[in-house]
């Protein structure tokens, strides 16, 4: 069975983070406005995506910051 997977701010809520205790987690250096930014809609590059994967342990995926639920019926692909 697949993982459960949130969106960054339902796991934020989930672990009871903030933005400046998800930028503490991060391997190289971010700054809690980034975090911000990507709660509003922006969409992450590929580094801080892989990131948010690890720190999460899989719970937020790329596919996590995009509104399409289903990719395959959203472009008609059987």
């Amino acid at each position: 069975m697949p993982k459960k997977t949130y969106t960054l701010e339902e796991w934020m809520q989930k672990e009871n983070l903030k933005p400046e205790g998800i930028a503490k987690l991060f391997r190289f250096s971010l700054f809690p406005t980034s975090i911000n930014r990507y709660l509003k809609g922006r969409i992450p590059i590929s580094k801080i995506m892989k990131e948010l994967f690890r720190i999460s342990k899989g719970e937020v995926t790329p596919n996590d910051f995009y509104k399409v639920k289903d990719w395959k019926k959203e472009f008609n692909i059987e």
